[in-house]
């Protein structure tokens, strides 16, 4: 194997890998979002006023 088939395969091994962590990076900022949306439901049931004035 030459040296350029090498970083060829090394290369292209590097952009594989940044696929996947665009993929795990784009599934991160859904379960980040989703978590806020939680925490926004639960902060709402637990104010005075109840979570049935917070869906009016």
């Amino acid at each position: 194997m030459s040296v350029t088939e090498m970083f060829s395969s090394i290369q292209g091994f590097l952009s594989a890998d940044q696929d996947v962590r665009e993929d795990i990076r784009k599934v991160v900022q859904t379960l980040e979002q989703t978590g806020r949306e939680i925490l926004t439901v639960l902060q709402s049931v637990h104010q005075p006023s109840g979570f049935k004035e917070s869906e009016r």
